[in-house]
Parts: C-alpha cells; sequence; structure tokens
C-alpha cells in the first residue's frame, strides 16, 4: 500500500482556503508521495530546454523572427506556470529548490 501525505494549505494571514455552508474550512488532500516528488522534481525535457536556451540567445542578439517570438513566449509562460507548481510541491515537502 502506498503512503499518502496529507496536504494542509492555508492562504496567508492563517484563513482557511474552503467555506462550506458558511463555515470556513481547512481543506485536507491526500497525495501519494511519489506524485509529490515528481512534481517538485520536474523540469522541461533536455531537447525542450536547448531549444529555449538557444531562442534566448538569438532573443538576446536580437535576431528572433515572429514565429520564435511567440515560441519564447510560450515556453517561457510555461516554465513559469511548471516553477509555480514545483515549487508549491516543494513547500509541501518541505525542501528547498537545487
Amino acid at each position: 500500500m502506498k503512503r499518502l501525505h496529507p496536504i494542509r494549505h492555508r492562504v496567508k494571514g492563517g484563513e482557511p482556503n474552503v467555506r462550506f455552508g458558511g463555515f470556513a474550512v481547512t481543506a485536507v488532500v491526500s497525495t501519494p508521495l511519489p506524485l509529490l516528488e515528481a512534481v517538485a522534481a520536474m523540469g522541461f525535457p533536455p531537447k525542450a530546454d536547448r531549444r529555449l536556451a538557444r531562442l534566448m540567445d538569438r532573443n538576446t542578439e536580437g535576431l528572433l523572427s515572429p514565429d520564435e517570438r511567440d515560441e519564447i513566449d510560450s515556453l517561457v509562460e510555461l516554465s513559469e506556470a511548471m516553477s509555480l507548481v514545483r515549487a508549491q510541491a516543494l513547500h509541501v515537502l518541505q525542501r528547498s529548490p537545487v
């Protein structure tokens, strides 16, 4: 049987983030520990990471085409979203980013 890791998430100020019938309650979600660890270790695959690095270099040099500009914007947006989810997992695991 896999071990589940309880998560208690509260918004700033200590207020519970769930309301039920007008009462504030604390949400508890059981998440398999391997899932949290996988999310905490999440990153771009090597090929996508290399592509983003190339686009960033071309951007620095002012050489991006309009299609490349759209591509880098999408990759940066995805990277930021992944970073936020990863940070939440690391917080729950009480770990620092590596």
